[in-house]
């Protein structure tokens, strides 16, 4: 779940990703909901946890959001991913808005 804020004040101008401004600022807030086990509703513990543990088994409860997740480097998870990656229950989530790719490199992970 998302939250949208829009922000409008005197003399605010945003630049669009289309190169137009706007007199807007829009924000989203991830509701967090906490991890279960190794079933994961924020994009950002799921990265954390995978950088601690590579070799792991993770799954997506639901639909993430990576909007709002700074990387520094070239991708959300630095070092080589050997683990498992998938959704709960026989379900198909996906992770929205990267503006990196999810792996460095993948090495026999699923």
């Amino acid at each position: 779940t998302l939250y949208k804020v829009v922000a409008k004040a005197p003399d605010l101008v945003q630049r669009r990703e289309d190169d137009t401004l706007s007199e807007e600022y829009v924000h989203y807030f991830e509701k967090q909901l906490p991890k279960v086990d190794n079933v994961y509703y924020s994009f950002n513990e799921l990265i954390t946890d995978m950088q601690k543990n590579p070799t792991g088994t993770f799954k997506l409860g639901a639909d993430l959001n990576a909007a709002n997740t700074p990387t520094p480097s070239k991708s959300y998870v630095t070092g080589e991913f050997k683990g498992k990656l998938s959704s709960v229950d026989g379900q198909h989530y996906t992770i929205h808005n990267t503006a990196r790719p999810l792996f460095n490199n993948i090495v026999g992970g699923t």
